[in-house]
């Protein structure tokens, strides 16, 4: 009876509490996305997971705005990578990645447009 009794009572969480356990977690989620871009093989899908609850509570944080442009780079969803990687971009303008990963996402747009620009010229010639 006393095992039950203590399962169901829970001191309230202050909101100073509240606060620190959603920055815990952010971080947590933020470092497994880290994390996550260093395996072998990489679980873009995760890392896109991850990075999006970081940005939920944080949605300038550059890292994750960074992670969250290369998940959806390396998932071939190009304008998503170009939104998070211009975003990361303002607050890191010096940062040599997100650069790398803009001039990447920004090549495989012109080479797409330029696709759908000669399908749309063939459809109507």
């Amino acid at each position: 009876m006393a095992a039950q009794a203590f399962g169901r009572e829970q001191p309230p969480v202050t909101p100073e509490q509240e606060r620190a356990l959603h920055g815990t977690q952010t971080d947590c989620y933020n470092n497994l996305a880290a994390c996550l871009l260093h395996m072998e093989p990489v679980n873009y899908e995760r890392v896109k997971e991850y990075s999006l609850k970081v940005l939920e509570r944080q949605p300038e944080n550059p890292k994750a705005l960074y992670r969250a442009g290369v998940a959806a780079y390396h998932l071939r969803d190009y304008d998503q990578a170009q939104h998070y990687l211009m975003a990361a971009s303002c607050s890191q303008p010096r940062d040599v990645n997100v650069k790398r990963y803009l001039q990447l996402t920004e090549s495989q747009l012109s080479t797409y447009h330029q696709k759908e620009k000669q399908l749309y010229m063939g459809m109507f010639s």
